[in-house]
C-alpha cells in the first residue's frame, strides 16, 4: 500500500498561482508609468502588487504544500530516511527537466550571462551571484528558483526528523529568526539582502506553519484568531511601505496577507465575486503552467527585440510596423508565445517526467498495509 504525496489539487490555489505570475510580468516587464495617465499610474504602481510580493506569495504557498505533504510522510512513512529520498526525487523530477533544458538552450545560444556564471544556475546559487554583484543580469529571475530549492533541501530534515512535541515551536523559531536576519542583513546589505535564503525562510515557514496546524487541529483555531489579529495590521503596513510613510518588514508583510488568501481559497467557501476568480478557468489554466511562464518571460522581451532587428523591422516605416513596437501590442505578442511555450512544455515535456514522478511513492508502515 502507498501514501498519496498530496491532497487533491485545489483550482484556486492555481488561480493565485496565475495572478502572482502575472504580477511578476507586469513588475518586469512594465510600464510603471504611463505620461498620459496619472490615474493609471498610481494604480499601477501603488494598487497592484509588485513582482516582490507575488514572489513571497510562491514561497509561503511552497511552505503550505511542502510542509503538508511532508507531515503526512511523517505520520505514516515506514521511514524518514525513505521518506527524506522520495521527496528530493519528486521535487527533482517536477523541477529539473524544464529548468536545464531551457538552461541548455540559452548556453547553446550564447545567451547574454549564462556562459560566465554557469556555475550558479547549475547549483541554483544564482540569488548569491546577484546579491554578491549587486546587479540583476539576464538570468536574474531564476533567484527565487534557487531559494526554493535550497528550502527542498534544508526544510524537510527540520520537518522529518524534529521530534512532533518541539516542531510548533521550530516552525515559530525559523519565522523569528528569519525575520530578524532580515532586517539586521538590510541595514548591512541594504535591499540585495532580500535574496539571501535565510532571509525567505520566513514565508516558506508560515506556509509551513498553516499545514502544521492543518494536521494539529488544536492550532487551527488559534491560528486563524491570530491572522485575524495580524491582517489588517499587515495591510496597514504594505500601505506605509508602499506610500514611503515607513520602512517595514516587507517579506513578512506580504507573507501574512499571501497566507490570508492561502487560508481562504483552501477553505473552499466562495462568495459569488471570489468565485469568479477563484473558479476561473483561464487563470487555472494559466496557473498549471505557471512555472514555465515564470521560467520563460524573462528572455521573451530579448528576443522579441532581436526578431524585429533581424526582419530589420523600422518602427518608423509603417503604421504596422510602429504598432509591433507600441508595448501593449509588443507585451501581448511576447505574452502569447510565452503562454504557448509554456504550455507545450507542460503538456508535451514536463507531463512525461509528472509519470515518473508517480512512481516513487511515500511507502507507509507495514502495521498500515493492506
Amino acid at each position: 500500500m502507498i501514501y498519496p504525496s498530496s491532497t487533491k489539487r485545489i483550482a484556486g490555489l492555481d488561480a493565485l498561482r496565475a495572478i502572482a505570475v502575472l504580477l511578476v510580468i507586469k513588475t518586469h516587464w512594465g510600464p510603471q508609468q504611463f505620461r498620459t495617465s496619472a490615474a493609471l499610474t498610481f494604480i499601477v504602481k501603488y494598487i497592484f502588487p509588485s513582482g516582490d510580493a507575488a514572489v513571497d506569495f510562491f514561497f509561503v504557498l511552497s511552505g503550505f504544500l511542502i510542509t503538508g505533504i511532508l507531515l503526512r510522510s511523517k505520520q505514516s512513512s515506514a521511514s524518514n530516511w525513505g521518506s527524506l529520498k522520495t521527496f528530493i526525487i519528486r521535487r527533482s523530477l517536477r523541477i529539473f527537466p524544464v529548468y536545464f533544458l531551457f538552461l541548455f538552450v540559452l548556453y547553446a545560444v550564447n545567451y547574454t550571462g549564462i556562459r560566465e556564471h554557469l556555475l550558479y544556475y547549475v547549483t541554483y546559487t544564482s540569488n548569491y551571484l546577484t546579491f554578491n554583484q549587486k546587479l540583476f543580469n539576464s538570468f536574474s529571475h531564476t533567484w527565487s528558483l534557487a531559494v526554493e530549492e535550497q528550502f527542498y533541501l534544508a526544510w524537510p530534515i527540520l520537518i522529518l526528523f524534529t521530534p512532533n512535541k518541539y516542531l510548533f515551536k521550530c516552525i515559530l523559531a525559523t519565522i523569528v529568526l528569519s525575520t530578524l536576519a532580515h532586517v539586521i542583513t538590510e541595514k548591512l546589505y541594504g535591499g540585495f539582502a532580500y535574496l539571501l535564503t535565510i532571509n525567505c525562510f520566513n514565508a516558506f515557514a508560515i506556509g509551513g506553519l498553516y499545514a502544521f496546524a492543518l494536521q494539529n487541529k488544536s492550532y487551527l483555531a488559534p491560528l486563524k484568531r491570530t491572522l485575524l489579529f495580524l491582517l489588517p495590521i499587515a495591510v496597514a503596513l504594505y500601505i506605509a511601505h508602499y506610500f514611503q510613510i515607513t520602512p517595514v518588514p516587507l517579506r513578512l508583510v506580504h507573507a501574512i496577507i499571501a497566507l490570508a488568501l492561502i487560508m481562504r481559497v483552501t477553505g473552499q467557501k466562495y462568495s459569488r465575486a471570489e468565485a469568479l476568480i477563484f473558479e476561473n478557468k483561464i487563470l487555472n489554466s494559466l496557473g498549471k503552467i505557471s512555472y514555465g511562464i515564470y521560467l520563460f518571460h524573462y528572455v521573451a522581451p530579448y528576443y522579441y527585440n532581436q526578431l524585429l532587428s533581424y526582419l530589420k523591422v523600422d518602427k518608423t516605416s509603417s503604421w504596422f510596423a510602429n504598432l509591433l513596437y507600441q508595448p501593449l501590442m509588443s507585451e501581448f505578442i511576447q505574452f502569447t508565445f510565452v503562454v504557448s511555450l509554456s504550455y507545450i512544455s507542460f503538456y508535451v515535456f514536463e507531463t512525461q517526467f509528472l509519470k515518473i514522478k508517480d512512481l516513487f511513492k511515500y511507502k507507509v508502515k507495514r502495521a498500515e498495509q493492506g
